[in-house]
């Protein structure tokens, strides 16, 4: 497993339910294939998942938090 620091590294994060379904990060779209985590966070919304590429196939487990109605990746992990 691979681990990429990212930090504020701005995605278009869309939720259904509340919880993150869809998302464009380096330009490339991605699907949540779990049940997102929320993280207790202070600082704003913080969710943990899993999505996969729709271009590469490649899975990642992703950080995300919101900050003033901007959503980042905070970490990526390769699986």
């Amino acid at each position: 497993m691979s681990v990429d620091v990212l930090l504020d590294d701005q995605v278009a994060l869309w939720l259904t339910d509340g919880r993150p379904d869809r998302m464009v990060w380096r330009s490339e779209r991605w699907r949540v294939v779990d049940a997102p985590a929320p993280l207790a966070d202070t600082a704003g919304p913080r969710w943990r998942f899993r999505a996969r590429s729709e271009t590469s196939g490649a899975l990642r487990e992703f950080e995300a938090r919101s900050t003033a109605g901007r959503w980042f990746v905070v970490a990526a992990l390769a699986r």
